[in-house]
C-alpha cells in the first residue's frame, strides 16, 4: 500500500477532541485508508486505523437512509 499522499477532514471536536480523521492513499488512487491523528499531551501524535466509517467525517454528506456511495 502507498502512503505517499494524505488528505485530512476537519476536526470532529464534540467526540474526538484531540484527535481528527486522515486518509492515506492505498495501492489505488481512488482508495482512501482512514486514520485517526491522535495529539498527545507529549506534543507528540500516533495514527491509528479508524473504524468509524465515514459518520465522522464532516465532508460525508450521506446518511442512514441514502447508504454509501457506490464503489
Amino acid at each position: 500500500m502507498s502512503t505517499s499522499t494524505e488528505e485530512t477532514a476537519t476536526p470532529h471536536p464534540i467526540h474526538f477532541p484531540q484527535s481528527h480523521k486522515v486518509y492515506l492513499t492505498g495501492s489505488r488512487p481512488d482508495i482512501r485508508v482512514p486514520e485517526r491523528q491522535i495529539d498527545l499531551s507529549t506534543h507528540a501524535c500516533i495514527r491509528l486505523y479508524d473504524t468509524s466509517g465515514p459518520y465522522t467525517d464532516p465532508h460525508w454528506t450521506g446518511g442512514t437512509h441514502t447508504g454509501l456511495p457506490a464503489l
